[in-house]
């Protein structure tokens, strides 16, 4: 768990972030690991990857079949969205929820 909220901590999160995003550490990889889910709009997992933490390539992967899908980050309430603001498109669910804690609504590929 401490590698998973260092992780977090050099993106700009924190534990409660950790919590929110309900990241958890995986120990049966042969690397060491941890979960990142993807949400819907309406705060439903739409997807995960692992977030290895390690110095090796790759950094992330994908489960076998499962296709990437695009984060809405919890911490914003895109039912109030209108589209009225900008929507910025980054790539990386850390970085989506770093900009929304901002509060400048953010997706992530």
């Amino acid at each position: 768990m401490t590698n998973l909220l260092s992780d977090l901590k050099r993106s700009g999160l924190t534990p409660a972030d950790a919590k929110r995003m309900q990241c958890r550490a995986i120990t049966n990889l042969d690397r060491p690991a941890y979960l990142l889910y993807s949400f819907d709009r309406d705060k439903a997992i739409n997807g995960q990857r692992h977030r290895f933490l390690d110095n090796l390539k790759p950094r992330y992967a994908f489960a076998k079949g499962v296709a990437p899908t695009l984060h809405w980050p919890t911490n914003f309430d895109w039912r109030k969205w209108t589209g009225e603001r900008l929507l910025y498109i980054t790539e990386g669910i850390k970085k989506a929820e770093l900009a929304c804690k901002l509060g400048i609504p953010t997706a992530a590929l």
